[in-house]
């Protein structure tokens, strides 16, 4: 038997094995890694809708899209508010002073569950930016100033929505404004639906039902689920279904 002779034709050969071993390890490490960020937002997505129905169970209604103190001015946002839904121990948190107050200056720290989908190695700053926003604006589940109950909605009215980028602190007051949103989903010019995984974003509907729809869905067929009116109007499994990620 003839000594293994290492030749210019076995190193290309071993090149190209590795070259293909790391590639498949590269495809698979993205499609676990976006899979992992699906089942993240899917799970927070639900913890979400069920702390907001049982704040509403527990208090009459879903709470204002904002806190606001004597004189008017917005404190803290809903997503602070409905912390007793989520955490069982919430007695050294001050609920009565602005989210940015030096008394909560711990609880700010946090990248709290479930609203914030940033990797552990994102910068701090991003950490504590939500993922969710409530549909705030005229005859939406969360209008301005006051706190709607449960049983004036429709079932398919969409409470909350997936958004990329916020660069809204979860405890800052702020939500998509309809009024002020971008036109297209996916769209980075302004606070708009986007999703933080691959082909789609999650909403949470005033049924508990939370469904991810892929980025090609119409806006304007959204935007039907968005108001009250509107959605007592349609029917989601007729207009949304077909855009319906599973």
């Amino acid at each position: 038997m003839r000594p293994f002779q290492f030749t210019l034709r076995s190193l290309f050969v071993l090149t190209t094995v590795v070259a293909v071993i790391l590639s498949i390890g590269s495809v698979a490490s993205r499609y676990y890694s976006d899979l992992s960020r699906r089942e993240r937002a899917d799970g927070s997505f639900r913890e979400c809708v069920w702390a907001l129905l049982n704040h509403s169970d527990v208090y009459g209604g879903l709470p204002a899209p904002a806190r606001r103190d004597d004189s008017g001015e917005s404190i803290s946002s809903w997503r602070f508010r409905i912390l007793p839904q989520l955490y069982q121990d919430c007695r050294q948190i001050m609920f009565d002073v602005p989210w940015d107050d030096p008394m909560n200056r711990k609880v700010a720290a946090w990248p709290a569950q479930p609203f914030c989908f940033a990797s552990a190695d994102a910068p701090p700053e991003k950490r504590c930016m939500t993922n969710i926003l409530a549909v705030s604006g005229p005859d939406t589940a969360f209008v301005p100033g006051k706190g709607r109950r449960l049983s004036d909605l429709d079932t398919d009215t969409i409470l909350i929505v997936e958004t990329n980028d916020s660069n809204i602190h979860w405890m800052e007051p702020g939500d998509l404004d309809v009024s002020k949103m971008p036109d297209d989903v996916d769209e980075c010019s302004a606070i708009g639906i986007s999703g933080t995984s691959p082909g789609g974003f999650f909403v949470g509907f005033a049924d508990g039902e939370v469904w991810k729809l892929r980025n090609d869905t119409p806006l304007s067929t959204l935007r039907k689920f968005f108001t009250v009116s509107g959605s007592k109007s349609h029917n989601r499994d007729k207009l949304l279904a077909e855009y319906r990620l599973q």
